[in-house]
């Protein structure tokens, strides 16, 4: 039998400063589930909605103020420490193609 190890994050709820700072926490908790011996780590929710998330929240952006220009240049931190701890990793964002958002 192949068993495999997957570890599923959900980062906070909270509002985040800034992407970077919402990132340092996905990477804390990559490491974390890394050290415990997953072999792919899934982050369920979009890692670029970092503030205001709620139709309620006064803090909300907008879809394409939040979404990516260059998703693997901005997710570069996060892939990065993928790489280093020789775990793959699910990382759902919004993003901008050749054909819009």
């Amino acid at each position: 039998m192949d068993l495999r190890t997957i570890s599923v994050v959900a980062l906070s709820a909270r509002d985040f400063s800034s992407l970077d700072e919402k990132l340092a926490e996905a990477v804390r908790w990559l490491e974390l589930a890394a050290g415990q011996g997953a072999e792919l780590v899934v982050f369920p929710e979009c890692l670029n909605r970092f503030c205001g998330d709620g139709a309620a929240n006064p803090h909300l952006q907008t879809a394409g103020a939040d979404a990516c220009r260059d998703w693997r240049r901005e997710m570069r931190v996060l892939l990065e420490a993928a790489r280093l701890r020789k775990v793959f990793v699910v990382v759902p964002v919004m993003h901008y193609d050749d054909e819009g958002l």
